[in-house]
């Protein structure tokens, strides 16, 4: 009998270009009397640190599957990193990812003591201890720290160094929404941004996408369950609610397809706009971009979880909802609903930022920590 080859190594879980690591926090940075504390996971590389007078590139975590996903579409960083001679630090934000104060299911309990711990002042107390953490652990006391991130990330990266100037020399915010709230900016301002990016990367098809839509908008049920391959004919009661998921979910989808328009050559705005001028003035024009080839619009499946396509789609093989699909879902429930609360926190810190003095404390002593300490949050 022959010899059966040796197993194949198991691919590892990350990429080879970062260490993970897990630090203490306290679960809340500003309640003396709760001593409880989790683990923040957060990633490191130190190829190019060139030692104490170097600095310190750390990538704010936001929302998401976790900080390994935001890290693989962060390579600027590293070359920042090998430009600088910089240490990186990636920290994960609470209640995401691997950083789950109480478990993916208990940490989503909607009270006070548990879903209640997600803010933005919580998370900005995690990151600006991780940062001052790492100074000592690398012994660079004087490393001069530079926040960054995109979008959510990007508007925490701005506010870590507006309420601990401290501990952040300065921060990169890109893409980041700042004041992107409710009374404080138009909600339109980024669609505005978007539709722009549209019509320079292909002219004319800001014009095909509103006649799309216009189309999409006229359309009966039976039309419309041509147009999109439902798997069962769409009732006319069944429409509106149906019309308002393609309406919002194309409106996602083709937004987000902005954010990451370049290089040109590789575009998914380009890709969106020459699916849409291939169908132009069809009630099909759409579709593609929402049913992909194989699959069909399964309206019974979006009344029950409003996951609407079967079976080509990441929803349908399960990659939504993950291995222990009850779990997940209330997990992704319990993020959703910390998103929120998060989202109203940053709007009170846009509003009214916390300044200290670069070089000072938080003006209550001399805490060597950028945060309160015990003695300061029980006075």
């Amino acid at each position: 009998a022959g010899v059966s080859p040796p197993a194949s190594p198991a691919v590892p879980p990350f990429p080879p270009y970062y260490e993970t690591h897990y630090e203490e926090q306290m679960l809340d940075h500003f309640n003396g009397e709760n001593v409880g504390t989790f683990r923040q996971r957060y990633l490191v590389n130190d190829t190019w640190f060139g030692g104490r007078s170097s600095p310190i590139l750390f990538y704010c975590g936001a929302e998401g599957a976790g900080v390994p996903s935001i890290f693989e579409h962060s390579g600027y960083v590293l070359a920042l990193a090998k430009e600088l001679k910089a240490l990186v630090v990636f920290g994960e934000m609470r209640f995401f990812g691997d950083s789950m104060p109480f478990g993916e299911d208990e940490s989503f309990r909607p009270d006070p003591t548990h879903l209640g711990l997600l803010s933005v002042e919580q998370a900005l107390a995690d990151d600006a201890s991780l940062i001052l953490k790492m100074k000592e652990r690398y012994d660079t006391p004087g490393s001069p720290v530079v926040a960054l991130g995109g979008s959510l990330a990007g508007t925490l990266a701005y506010m870590l160094r507006q309420k601990y100037p401290h501990v952040v020399s300065m921060a990169l915010a890109s893409s980041a929404p700042i004041l992107g709230y409710p009374d404080l900016t138009s909600p339109f301002g980024w669609y505005r941004v978007a539709t722009h990016t549209y019509e320079s990367q292909a002219p004319g098809c800001p014009a095909a996408v509103r006649r799309a839509f216009s189309t999409l908008l006229a359309a009966g049920a039976p039309q419309l369950s041509r147009a999109y391959n439902a798997c069962t004919p769409i009732r006319p009661t069944q429409l509106p609610r149906v019309v308002g998921w393609l309406v919002a979910t194309l409106t996602g989808s083709l937004a987000a397809r902005a954010e990451s328009a370049y290089p040109l050559a590789r575009s998914p705005v380009v890709e969106a706009c020459a699916t849409v001028a291939a169908a132009s003035g069809s009630l099909s024009a759409f579709a593609p971009l929402v049913v992909p080839h194989g699959s069909c619009l399964d309206v019974s499946r979006l009344e029950a979880t409003g996951l609407a396509v079967r079976p080509g789609s990441l929803a349908a093989r399960g990659r939504v909802g993950g291995p222990k699909t009850a779990n997940k879902a209330r997990a992704v429930a319990g993020q959703l609903a910390g998103v929120e609360l998060v989202t109203r926190s940053m709007r009170r810190c846009v509003a009214r930022p916390r300044l200290v003095p670069a070089g000072h404390s938080s003006g209550r002593g001399h805490s060597r920590w950028s945060i309160a300490s015990r003695e300061e949050r029980l006075g």
